[in-house]
């Protein structure tokens, strides 16, 4: 994954990315809209949500076990970035449902037509 240079507060995270380690943006267009897909590290999504780079709207998929790992259902999980923080069943006061133990995540962030 890539990494991050000094961004300046509310830049996007598509703009902080170093050429030398492009993240994979995979995106999607549908009839409802679009998404961009960021693929990051757990500690670049961290410093990114410090910075105020994953905007309002974006779902944000994390997991502290890895995407491979199929031992059990608990480990990963999914919520929607809500007033400065993750929502999915309940309002967290902040971006990781897992904390600092959040190991790989994917950011889906909504796009203008």
């Amino acid at each position: 994954m890539g990494s991050f240079h000094q961004p300046s507060r509310g830049e996007s995270i598509a703009q902080t990315r170093s050429d030398a380690q492009e993240p994979r943006r995979p995106g999607a267009s549908s009839p409802y809209g679009s998404v961009q897909a960021q693929v990051l590290t757990g500690e670049a999504y961290l410093q990114a949500a410090r910075n105020g780079q994953i905007p309002e709207g974006s779902v944000v998929y994390q997991t502290r076990t890895g995407w491979d790992y199929g031992e059990r259902s608990r480990g990963s999980d999914v919520g929607i970035v809500r007033n400065g923080g993750i929502f999915n069943y309940q309002q967290f006061n902040n971006m990781s449902v897992y904390g600092n133990d959040v190991r790989q995540v994917v950011v889906l962030q909504p796009t203008s037509h």
